[in-house]
């Protein structure tokens, strides 16, 4: 079975090319990691059967907060509450 990575990149010698505009970056993106033998693939590459689906852990969901960004400005979100002051949630 295989399972994505918990951290990207897999070991410190994963190759980071994620361009595959040449053929040379593309083979390099192909090849398996010579140390720890991940192998760089999306996730419509794996047959559903040969997919592990991972545990999900709390330290996971914490580290996906510590590098989420904001969608919205706070003052963007200021004029969402001055709307519903003047004119309720009903509109």
């Amino acid at each position: 079975m295989l399972a994505p990575c918990v951290k990207y990149p897999n070991c410190p010698r994963c190759p980071m090319a994620l361009s595959t505009n040449s053929a040379a970056a593309a083979g390099a993106a192909s090849a398996p990691c010579p140390v720890c033998g991940a192998t760089r693939m999306s996730l419509y590459d794996v047959p559903s059967e040969e997919l592990l689906v991972p545990v999900v852990s709390k330290a996971m969901f914490d580290g996906v907060l510590d590098r989420a960004r904001k969608s919205v400005d706070q003052s963007e979100l200021q004029k969402f509450v001055d709307w519903t002051a003047e004119f309720g949630q009903e509109g």
